[in-house]
């Protein structure tokens, strides 16, 4: 299942919305989103762009942490789930990367304590290292 948090002009700040994939977003009436009478031609146009920009994540998705420390990845392997965001944050006082085999993901150069964000979209198990230092390798396993 998938949910989506989405914005309208209404009386309500926001409306959840559930549904499998994108055809869910088709009409008002079938993701139950509610619109005030009194919207002019303008904020219905602006609700339906809102409608159609909204992006939707698996419910239920979590996120995990790699800490990048004395150049190790720490877990040096992560299982997680189709969806789950990684997030790498980098310890130590010189720049890293997560490069996957064949580049599935790369982070680029992650500086000193700063971190990079990944939504895990394929399943599979991806090996990656550090092209600075490719002694410093991790296992990323998508469930």
């Amino acid at each position: 299942m998938r949910q989506c948090i989405v914005p309208t002009p209404s009386v309500r700040a926001s409306s959840i919305v559930t549904g499998r994939g994108p055809k869910a977003l088709q009409t008002s009436e079938r993701i139950g989103v509610r619109f005030s009478p009194r919207l002019s031609a303008f904020g219905s146009i602006f609700a339906a762009t809102l409608l159609l920009g909204t992006s939707c994540t698996r419910t239920g998705a979590r996120a995990h942490t790699v800490a990048i420390r004395a150049f190790q990845y720490q877990p040096a392997s992560l299982t997680v789930q189709f969806g789950d965001t990684v997030t790498w944050i980098n310890g130590d006082l010189v720049p890293h990367t997560a490069t996957a085999s064949a580049k599935r993901f790369d982070s680029g150069s992650v500086d000193a304590r700063r971190s990079w964000r990944y939504v895990s979209e394929r399943k599979g198990t991806f090996r990656y290292e550090c092209t600075f230092h490719p002694m410093m390798k991790g296992t990323l396993i998508v469930r």
